[in-house]
C-alpha cells in the first residue's frame, strides 16, 4: 500500500452516515477483489462507482465530495 492511499482509507472509513458493513465490504472489493490502490478507486466517475461497485447515485456522490474534501 502507497502512503498516500492512508488517506483515501481514512476517508473511506470515515464517510458520514454510512454503515460500517458497507464500508468494509468495499474496502475488500477494493483490495482483495480488484486489487486496485485508493487512489484509483478515489479517481472513478459517477457512473464507474455506480457500475463497477454497485454504489447508488448518493453512495457515489458522498465518494466524491469526500475526495473534494481531501488535503
Amino acid at each position: 500500500m502507497q502512503l498516500n492511499d492512508y488517506s483515501y482509507w481514512i476517508t473511506l472509513a470515515h464517510l458520514p452516515n454510512w454503515r460500517t458493513e458497507r464500508i468494509n465490504n468495499i474496502i475488500a472489493d477494493i483490495i482483495h477483489n480488484r486489487k486496485i490502490s485508493f487512489a484509483e478507486f478515489f479517481s472513478y466517475d459517477i457512473s464507474a462507482l455506480q457500475k463497477d461497485f454497485g454504489l447508488s447515485l448518493k453512495e457515489a456522490r458522498d465518494i466524491l465530495q469526500a475526495k473534494d474534501n481531501l488535503p
